[in-house]
């Protein structure tokens, strides 16, 4: 399942300038996200009236909701789906914001392993650059002759 993600994550991290990688990025997306919507279809059209949504709020009742294959598999293709788009809106954001890509490759990849990690490692590059570019335009540039 992840070596169909492989190549969108392989242009985030290598190729974030080049032309496809947009291209490749979304398509990744899509075909997961059609994954997941079957998969969800597959499961919820069969027990969604019986199911008792009270237990989602629990630990007990979300292992039990995980239990089968096809609801993992489900989840899955979410994460994919939801850890790339947030992995390709940092290299379109950064790209927009003047950000040097090798500052956000550890947000990438705290994104393709560990999901909410890389958010929060993006947010903080993105304030320091922030941070940096307004100090660097509010200086006052001195001259020595």
């Amino acid at each position: 399942m992840n070596l169909g993600s492989l190549p969108a994550w392989f242009s985030l991290l290598v190729l974030p300038r080049w032309h496809m990688t947009k291209k490749i990025t979304a398509a990744v997306a899509v075909a997961y996200s059609v994954l997941y919507v079957a998969l969800a279809y597959a499961l919820f059209s069969e027990s969604i009236l019986s199911m008792d949504y009270s237990s989602l709020s629990t630990t007990q009742g979300l292992s039990k909701a995980f239990s089968d294959a096809t609801s993992v598999l489900a989840g899955w293709a979410h994460f994919i789906v939801f850890d790339l788009w947030t992995a390709r809106y940092f290299v379109l954001d950064s790209g927009r914001s003047g950000i040097p890509h090798l500052a956000v490759v550890p947000a990438i990849l705290g994104c393709m392993f560990f999901g909410p990690l890389g958010l929060l490692t993006y947010l903080a590059v993105k304030k320091v650059s922030e941070s940096r570019f307004l100090q660097s335009a509010t200086s006052t540039k001195t001259f020595n002759f």
